[in-house]
Protein backbone atom coordinates (compact mmCIF):
# COMPACT_ATOMS: atom_id res chain seq x y z
CA UNK A 1 0.00 0.00 0.00
CA UNK A 2 1.16 3.74 -0.90
CA UNK A 3 2.24 5.87 2.02
CA UNK A 4 -0.80 7.97 0.37
CA UNK A 5 -3.22 6.19 1.67
CA UNK A 6 -4.31 6.11 5.37
CA UNK A 7 -6.59 3.72 7.42
CA UNK A 8 -9.29 5.19 10.03
CA UNK A 9 -12.23 3.12 11.59
CA UNK A 10 -15.83 4.89 12.00
CA UNK A 11 -19.04 4.21 13.90
CA UNK A 12 -21.41 5.29 12.05
CA UNK A 13 -21.24 6.27 8.42
CA UNK A 14 -21.77 10.15 7.40
CA UNK A 15 -24.23 10.29 3.81
CA UNK A 16 -20.97 10.82 2.01
CA UNK A 17 -18.54 8.05 3.20
CA UNK A 18 -22.02 5.76 3.06
CA UNK A 19 -22.16 6.80 -0.46
CA UNK A 20 -18.43 6.48 -1.54
CA UNK A 21 -19.08 2.96 0.51
CA UNK A 22 -22.10 2.21 -1.84
CA UNK A 23 -20.35 2.84 -4.90
CA UNK A 24 -17.43 0.83 -4.24
CA UNK A 25 -19.60 -2.40 -3.01
CA UNK A 26 -21.90 -1.78 -6.03
CA UNK A 27 -18.61 -2.52 -8.70
CA UNK A 28 -18.71 -6.62 -6.96
CA UNK A 29 -22.33 -6.54 -7.10
CA UNK A 30 -21.70 -6.40 -2.75
CA UNK A 31 -25.04 -5.63 -0.85
CA UNK A 32 -24.53 -2.51 1.94
CA UNK A 33 -25.18 -3.98 5.23
CA UNK A 34 -26.59 -1.25 7.51
CA UNK A 35 -25.48 -0.41 11.09
CA UNK A 36 -21.98 -2.32 11.48
CA UNK A 37 -20.32 -1.83 14.76
CA UNK A 38 -17.09 -0.44 13.00
CA UNK A 39 -16.39 0.37 9.88
CA UNK A 40 -12.72 0.46 8.19
CA UNK A 41 -12.24 3.12 5.79
CA UNK A 42 -8.86 3.12 3.22
CA UNK A 43 -8.81 6.59 1.83
CA UNK A 44 -6.24 9.17 0.42
CA UNK A 45 -5.13 12.30 1.27
CA UNK A 46 -8.44 14.11 -0.80
CA UNK A 47 -10.90 11.52 1.13
CA UNK A 48 -11.11 8.97 -2.29
CA UNK A 49 -11.98 5.40 -0.76
CA UNK A 50 -9.67 2.37 -2.10
CA UNK A 51 -11.02 -0.04 0.52
CA UNK A 52 -13.43 -0.65 3.22
CA UNK A 53 -14.22 -3.32 5.71
CA UNK A 54 -17.21 -4.21 8.19
CA UNK A 55 -17.53 -5.88 11.53
CA UNK A 56 -20.73 -6.66 13.26
CA UNK A 57 -19.84 -8.30 16.72
CA UNK A 58 -17.49 -11.22 15.42
CA UNK A 59 -18.25 -11.09 12.23
CA UNK A 60 -16.48 -9.62 9.09
CA UNK A 61 -19.67 -8.79 6.96
CA UNK A 62 -17.77 -6.85 4.18
CA UNK A 63 -14.19 -6.18 2.18
CA UNK A 64 -14.47 -4.64 -0.62
CA UNK A 65 -11.03 -2.73 -2.68
CA UNK A 66 -11.44 -0.69 -6.00
CA UNK A 67 -11.30 -3.11 -8.68
CA UNK A 68 -7.50 -3.51 -9.91
CA UNK A 69 -6.61 -3.38 -5.93
CA UNK A 70 -7.41 -6.70 -5.05
CA UNK A 71 -4.09 -8.81 -5.68
CA UNK A 72 -2.36 -5.83 -4.54
CA UNK A 73 -2.01 -6.09 -0.30
CA UNK A 74 -4.97 -4.03 -0.01
CA UNK A 75 -7.30 -7.01 1.15
CA UNK A 76 -4.70 -8.52 3.70
CA UNK A 77 -4.23 -5.02 5.15
CA UNK A 78 -7.92 -4.66 5.67
CA UNK A 79 -8.21 -7.85 7.28
CA UNK A 80 -4.99 -7.60 9.81
CA UNK A 81 -6.67 -4.10 11.06
CA UNK A 82 -10.22 -5.91 11.02
CA UNK A 83 -8.31 -8.34 13.48
CA UNK A 84 -6.59 -5.27 15.56
CA UNK A 85 -10.09 -3.98 15.68
CA UNK A 86 -12.77 -7.05 16.86
CA UNK A 87 -9.59 -7.64 19.21
CA UNK A 88 -10.04 -4.38 20.64
CA UNK A 89 -13.62 -4.36 21.09
CA UNK A 90 -13.15 -8.00 23.04
CA UNK A 91 -13.84 -10.26 20.28
CA UNK A 92 -12.49 -13.69 21.07
CA UNK A 93 -12.86 -14.87 17.30
CA UNK A 94 -13.32 -13.36 13.83
CA UNK A 95 -15.49 -14.95 11.23
CA UNK A 96 -16.32 -14.63 7.72
CA UNK A 97 -18.96 -15.89 5.54
CA UNK A 98 -18.36 -14.73 1.95
CA UNK A 99 -20.14 -16.87 -0.23
CA UNK A 100 -19.43 -20.22 1.13
CA UNK A 101 -21.50 -22.33 3.47
CA UNK A 102 -18.59 -23.13 5.42
CA UNK A 103 -17.31 -19.95 7.49
CA UNK A 104 -13.63 -19.45 8.44
CA UNK A 105 -13.15 -18.66 12.08
CA UNK A 106 -10.20 -16.70 13.24
CA UNK A 107 -9.22 -17.64 17.01
CA UNK A 108 -8.12 -13.83 17.98
CA UNK A 109 -6.26 -15.80 20.98
CA UNK A 110 -4.69 -17.51 19.69
CA UNK A 111 -1.04 -16.02 17.62
CA UNK A 112 0.69 -16.33 15.23
CA UNK A 113 -1.96 -16.05 12.91
CA UNK A 114 -0.42 -16.07 9.29
CA UNK A 115 -1.96 -19.53 8.29
CA UNK A 116 -5.54 -18.01 8.78
CA UNK A 117 -5.20 -15.15 7.96
CA UNK A 118 -3.58 -15.81 4.58
CA UNK A 119 -6.18 -18.30 4.16
CA UNK A 120 -8.65 -16.01 5.05
CA UNK A 121 -7.61 -13.12 3.14
CA UNK A 122 -7.33 -16.00 -0.17
CA UNK A 123 -10.50 -16.25 0.07
CA UNK A 124 -11.74 -12.74 -0.28
CA UNK A 125 -9.35 -11.83 -2.71
CA UNK A 126 -10.77 -15.02 -4.98
CA UNK A 127 -14.36 -14.31 -3.89
CA UNK A 128 -14.16 -10.29 -4.93
CA UNK A 129 -12.36 -11.73 -8.48
CA UNK A 130 -15.13 -14.03 -9.03
CA UNK A 131 -17.48 -10.85 -8.32
CA UNK A 132 -16.00 -8.93 -10.51
CA UNK A 133 -15.73 -11.21 -13.50
CA UNK A 134 -19.13 -12.32 -13.23
CA UNK A 135 -20.00 -8.61 -12.85
CA UNK A 136 -18.07 -8.09 -16.36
Amino acid sequence: MTASRSFRSVRGLHAPERRAVEGLLKRYDLPFRDCPDVTLLVEDAKGHLFGTASLQGENLTMVAVVPGEERSGLVADLVARSVEEARRQGQDRLIWNGDSPFPLTIDLSRRPEGESLASLTAAIVVDLLDRKEKGA
